[in-house]
Parts: C-alpha cells; sequence; structure tokens
C-alpha cells in the first residue's frame, strides 16, 4: 500500500525539521499523535522515512567530502591530512622504545 499525502507531508515536514520532536512535527502537520503512532507501528511509513534520512545524509556526506578536496586545493593540510588519514594512509606513530639488556654466555666449566 502506498503512502498518503498526508504520510508524505509529514515526512517532508520531519526531513526539513531535523531538530523538532517528531510529535510536534506530527502536530504541525495536523496528524493526531495516536494517528502518527499507528504509522510508525505498520512499517511502510517507518520504512520510507529511514530510506529518506539515509539518503539525506549521504547528499550531506558528498556535500562534506567535495567540501574537503576544494579546501586541501587550496593548500589546507588539515583537510589533506584528513582525507589521507580516512583513506587508510595515516602514518605509522613512533613508539620509541629501550631494549637495552644484558645477556651473559657462559661456555663451559
Amino acid at each position: 500500500m502506498a503512502l498518503t499525502k498526508r504520510q508524505k507531508n509529514l515526512i517532508e515536514f520531519m526531513l526539513a525539521h531535523p531538530e523538532m520532536p517528531e510529535t510536534v512535527c506530527a502536530k504541525q502537520c495536523e496528524v493526531p499523535n495516536s494517528t502518527y503512532f499507528d504509522w510508525k507501528k505498520k512499517g511502510e511509513f517507518t520504512e520510507e522515512l529511514d530510506r529518506r534520512l539515509k539518503e539525506q545524509w549521504k547528499d550531506a556526506e558528498r556535500l562534506a567530502v567535495d567540501k574537503m578536496i576544494e579546501m586541501s586545493k587550496e593548500g589546507c593540510f588539515q583537510a589533506t591530512r584528513y582525507i589521507l588519514d580516512n583513506l587508510g594512509y595515516k602514518p605509522v606513530e613512533k613508539i620509541e622504545a629501550d631494549i637495552s639488556t644484558d645477556i651473559n654466555i657462559t661456555i663451559g666449566e
């Protein structure tokens, strides 16, 4: 069963106002809390909201990566280092160790 126009409107409103509690979003869209909680239980609404949220985060991630690349091209060392570190090119950390040990060898008595 496809989502209703009210369900789609609520999802769009929730995506546009991520800082707002779900029940407040429902109220702003004139959806009673009981109806909203019924929609959440049925799964289709929640699945579509989850899908859209993931899509929105992927878009934000792409924008962030593009910005980091732009900053790196402009000479920002921190951006370049961040990119390389996250691609697995993180330099090995320097470890200092003191390995001085006395060795005594006795041959034949």
